[in-house]
């Protein structure tokens, strides 16, 4: 399988590397809107430089990564999804409800297949966890507080309201965030259950 990645930031070059190790599927297109960036990527990864228009068009291409910016997330997820290919799109899908749920709706008219980039589900740590819950090994969680040196807090951010929830087994909770004035570079991220939520 062809894949088009969107965005060859900091994302884009780790989904990149994560694709062109993938047995039988190719990174066939790199989109950016900073054309070096795209061009360094595609020659690291053997790929051409498209327009999204091109990648959409093209017919070998059956799925899309999405690891562009934030504002362009909701277009190239309806785009993607007309064009009928399979999409992965990093968080957040968009920063408003209503383009998020159009985005949702433009997915199932098309009948694709769209995962939203919520990696913690897959980490060992977060899994081992999650099983220990499962298995009644600890009590309801009521709070997750998690240190990340990640740059983009809003990420990490989402990431760990949904590892709440989903251990939890449950849907978004409220969350806070606290960037240390001692180390800049790390976030705090609190998440705490409603109380009387099971």
């Amino acid at each position: 399988m062809d894949v088009a990645l969107f965005g060859a930031g900091r994302i884009g070059k780790i989904h990149a590397g994560n694709v062109a190790r993938q047995p039988g599927v190719t990174l066939r297109y790199v989109v950016d809107v900073d054309a070096a960036a795209a061009k360094s990527l595609a020659q690291q990864h053997g790929a051409q430089v498209g327009s999204v228009e091109a990648a959409l068009a093209d017919n070998a291409v059956g799925a899309v990564v999405i690891g562009s910016s934030t504002d362009t997330h909701s277009d190239l997820i309806t785009r993607s999804a007309a064009a009928g290919k399979a999409i992965f799109c990093e968080k957040p899908v968009d920063l408003s409800v209503e383009r998020a749920q159009a985005c949702a709706d433009a997915v199932k008219r098309a009948g694709v297949a769209c995962m939203i980039g919520f990696n913690r589900r897959y980490d060992p740590t977060f899994a081992a966890v999650k099983e220990r819950l499962v298995q009644g090994e600890v009590g309801d969680p009521e709070m997750l507080v998690v240190t990340s040196r990640d740059p983009s807090r809003l990420q990490f951010t989402q990431s760990a309201s949904d590892s709440l929830a989903w251990m939890r087994g449950n849907s978004a909770l409220p969350v806070t965030a606290d960037q240390t004035r001692r180390y800049p570079s790390q976030s705090t991220v609190a998440t705490r259950a409603p109380s009387g939520d099971a």
